[in-house]
C-alpha cells in the first residue's frame, strides 16, 4: 500500500483494505484491483473538477522533484463555508439595499421578527448587527451615489435648485436644498441666515458660480433669502395654484364609525363603489377637489345613510351638488396643471406660460355660468398678468422646440426675448462656431484641395481674391451668429407635445452652437419646489418614533437620499 500511496491519485482517497478505497469526495467504495486505473475513473466520470486539478498535480509532480507534499482535499463542510461566505456577502448587500430602498430603520436587523424570517430563510446566515451595518454597506452605499451625484454636478454648466423651510416631528427647524443638502436650522428663519445657509450648501458642493436660478414658494424670508444671494427666484408655480383655492367649500359629511358602516352597507345595496370619503387637508388645495370629487360620486350612497341616520339636515340640496359638479369641472384643469409642474423627470419650467394660458381660457369661458370660476379668472388674471414678462419663464418657453412663440399673447414679448438671448449669446464664451469653421476650412483650402498648378496660381492670381474672402469671412463675429441662429431656430418645425425638447437641442446641437448653450441653462429650471416637498415626506418617516431620538447633528440628505449617523437609507437602486 505504500507503494501505492505515491501515486497523487491517493489524495483523493482513503484505503479501506487491500483491493478497496473509499473515495473522500463522495463516501463511495471504489474497487482499484492493486492498481490505480479505477481510482482514477470513478474521479474522472463522478468528480471532474477533482479529476481536473488530479491532472494539474500530475503535471506539477512530473515538473518537480521530489514529489510535491499531498495536499488533502478539502471537505464538504470547508467547501459549503467558503461558497456560505460569498453568499453572506450577497444576502448583506441585499439587507442593506432593503433597508435604503424601503427607508428601514437599521435597529430591524435586531427585531426578533426580522431575525426569525431570516433563519428560516437561511439558517447559517449570521445576521450583522446594527453597528456592523453602520459601518458596512450602507455608508458604502451612500458613497458611491454621492460620488454620482458630485460628478454629475461639476459637468453641469448651470444649475436651478429648489429648497425650503420645514420642521420635523422634533420640532427641530430644517433648511432643505434639493437634491443636495438637509440641514439643521437653529438660528432665527430670516432672511439673511437663509441665504447664509444656502451659500454654505452651495460652497461646499463648489458649484455657487453655477447656480442660475432658485426655486422657493412665495414665503417672503425665502424670496428675500435668495435675493442676497444675487441669484435669480423663480416663485413656485405650484405654490401659487395653491393661493387660489375654493376657501368657501366646506366639509358637508362628518362621519362616525357607526356612519362609516352605515356608508358601507349602502354602498353596497346600491352597487356603489366602496371608497371612502377623503379629508381634505389646509395645505394643499387639491385635496379639496378630491374630497369633494368623492362626495358627488357617493351622493347617493351619503343622503341615504345621512336620512337613516337621522341626519336630514346634513343633506345637500340639489342646488348645493350642482355647485359641486361646478366646482369640480372648475378646479380639474389647475389640478391637470399642478400634476405637470410638479413631474420631475422631464422639463416643466416651460410650461408654466402655455399653461396660465389655458387656465385663464379655461375659467374665463366658465366665468358666466359659475362664480367659482369667475373667482379664480379674477385671480389668474391678478396673480399671471405679467407672467411674459418673467424672461426665465418667457425664455424657457421660447426655447422650448414644443412651443416656441405659439403661446404667447403678445408678440412684443417675444422680440423682447430674442433680444436678450442675442445678448446673452453675444456674451458666451468664445467657442467653435459655423463662421470659425468655415474661416479654417478657408485658410487650409489651398493646401487640401486642387493640383499643384492650381495651388501654385492662388499665390498669385487667385491672391487678392482669397485675401477678401478671409476678410469677409472675419466679420462673421458672434454678433452675427447669434442672429443666424435665432433666425434658424425660428424656421424650425415644432416637434409633438409628446416629445422631449432636450433630446431635440442634443441632435440639433451642431447646427445651434451658441443657442443650445443658452437653451440647456433655461430648459434646466424646475417650475416648482414640490420635489423638495415630497423629500419632506420621506425624511418625515426617516424622524419617526422608531427614530426619536434622533440628533440633528447626525442628518444630512444628499440627492434625495438620507444619511444618519453615517447611514445611507434612501437611495436609487434602479
Amino acid at each position: 500500500m505504500a507503494d501505492k500511496k505515491r501515486s497523487v491519485v491517493w489524495c483523493y482517497y482513503s484505503p479501506i483494505d487491500k483491493n478497496t478505497a473509499r473515495c473522500q469526495v463522495c463516501d463511495k467504495h471504489v474497487l482499484h484491483s492493486s492498481n490505480t486505473s479505477n481510482l482514477f475513473k470513478h474521479l474522472k466520470c463522478m468528480h471532474p473538477e477533482s479529476h481536473s486539478e488530479l491532472e494539474r498535480r500530475q503535471a506539477a509532480a512530473k515538473a518537480h522533484s521530489p514529489a510535491p507534499p499531498t495536499v488533502r482535499q478539502k471537505t464538504l463542510h470547508e467547501s459549503l463555508q467558503k461558497s456560505q461566505s460569498q453568499r453572506a456577502r450577497e444576502i448583506t448587500l441585499s439587507l442593506a439595499k432593503m433597508i435604503v430602498k424601503d427607508l428601514q430603520p437599521i435597529s430591524m436587523v435586531e427585531d426578533q421578527g426580522f431575525r426569525h424570517f431570516m433563519k428560516v430563510v437561511d439558517p447559517r446566515y449570521q445576521i450583522p448587527s446594527r453597528k456592523s451595518m453602520m459601518a458596512g454597506e450602507i455608508p458604502k452605499l451612500y458613497e458611491q451615489t454621492q460620488k454620482t451625484v458630485k460628478d454629475s454636478i461639476q459637468s453641469a454648466s448651470s444649475l436651478v435648485l429648489t429648497t425650503d423651510m420645514w420642521t420635523a416631528r422634533t420640532t427641530e427647524s430644517y433648511l432643505t436644498v434639493c437634491s443636495l443638502a438637509i440641514i439643521h436650522v437653529a438660528v432665527q428663519h430670516t432672511a439673511d441666515n437663509i441665504a447664509e445657509l444656502l451659500t454654505k450648501i452651495t460652497d461646499e458642493w463648489g458649484i455657487t458660480n453655477k447656480i442660475h436660478a432658485v426655486v422657493t414658494d412665495s414665503g417672503a424670508n425665502m424670496v428675500s433669502a435668495v435675493r442676497k444671494t444675487c441669484w435669480k427666484h423663480i416663485p413656485c408655480f405650484s405654490h401659487t395654484l395653491n393661493l387660489i383655492k375654493c376657501s368657501a367649500i366646506v366639509r358637508f359629511f362628518h362621519h362616525s364609525t357607526r356612519a362609516t358602516d352605515k356608508l358601507k352597507e349602502v354602498q353596497n345595496q346600491l352597487n356603489l363603489p366602496q371608497h371612502k370619503l377623503i379629508q381634505a387637508v389646509d395645505t394643499r388645495w387639491n385635496s379639496v377637489l378630491y374630497m369633494i370629487d368623492r362626495l358627488y360620486e357617493q351622493q347617493e350612497a351619503i343622503t341615504t345613510a345621512l336620512c337613516l341616520l337621522g341626519r336630514n339636515n346634513m343633506c345637500l340640496s340639489g342646488e348645493e351638488w350642482s355647485h359641486i359638479k361646478q366646482a369640480i369641472d372648475v378646479l380639474r384643469p389647475f389640478e391637470e396643471a399642478t400634476k405637470e409642474v410638479s413631474a420631475e423627470q422631464y422639463v416643466t419650467v416651460s410650461k408654466v406660460i402655455p399653461l396660465v394660458s389655458l387656465l385663464q381660457q379655461a375659467t374665463t369661458s366658465a366665468a358666466q355660468s359659475n362664480s367659482l370660476a369667475s373667482q379664480l379668472a379674477a385671480q389668474c388674471k391678478r396673480r399671471f398678468q405679467n407672467i411674459e414678462h418673467n424672461h426665465t419663464l418667457a425664455a424657457s418657453t421660447f426655447l422650448d422646440i414644443r412651443f416656441k412663440n405659439i403661446v404667447f399673447c403678445d408678440s412684443t414679448n417675444v422680440e423682447m426675448i430674442k433680444a436678450r438671448l442675442i445678448t446673452e449669446m453675444q456674451a458666451l464664451p468664445c467657442a467653435e462656431t459655423p463662421s470659425t469653421r468655415h474661416e479654417a476650412a478657408a485658410s487650409t483650402s489651398t493646401a487640401t484641395q486642387g493640383s499643384p498648378a492650381e495651388c501654385s496660381s492662388s499665390k498669385g492670381l487667385w491672391r487678392e481674391f482669397d485675401s477678401r474672402v478671409v476678410a469677409f469671412q472675419s466679420k462673421r463675429t458672434a454678433n452675427t451668429d447669434a442672429h443666424i441662429e435665432i433666425r434658424r431656430y425660428m424656421e424650425e418645425k415644432v416637434i409633438p407635445r409628446s416629445e422631449d425638447p432636450l433630446n431635440w437641442w442634443k441632435k440639433n446641437e451642431s447646427t445651434f452652437p451658441l443657442l443650445n448653450k443658452v437653451a440647456k441653462k433655461y430648459l434646466g429650471t424646475v417650475a416648482t419646489s414640490v420635489p423638495a416637498e415630497r423629500l419632506f415626506s420621506k425624511a418625515g418617516e426617516i424622524i419617526s418614533q422608531r427614530r426619536n431620538r434622533l440628533k440633528s447633528e447626525n442628518l444630512s440628505i444628499d440627492h434625495n437620499k438620507v444619511y444618519i449617523n453615517g447611514l445611507y437609507l434612501s437611495c436609487d437602486l434602479s
